[in-house]
């Protein structure tokens, strides 16, 4: 996947997940920060989960697994609906 197609399915991803997500702010500079730059579906979904394991608020990460579901979900091509 190009680094063009991963970051238009990263915004796809964010926009549909934003209604589910506590703390948008948050989950928006992460994205922009840690997820942007790589350019494999497998590298994006490793970095959430690792982003799990250290992350200590509950709330967030409920908001990374709502994430991984979203980038899985769209990533085979299918629609989500929370």
């Amino acid at each position: 996947m190009k680094r063009s197609d991963l970051k238009e399915l990263l915004e796809r991803v964010f926009e549909e997940a934003a209604p589910y997500l506590h703390d948008i702010r948050w989950a928006r500079k992460f994205i922009e920060k840690n997820l942007m730059s790589l350019s494999r579906i497998e590298s994006v979904i490793a970095v959430l989960e690792d982003e799990i394991s250290r992350e200590t608020l509950e709330t967030r990460k409920t908001d990374l697994r709502i994430l991984i579901d979203y980038v899985k979900s769209i990533a085979k091509g299918g629609e989500h609906y929370g």
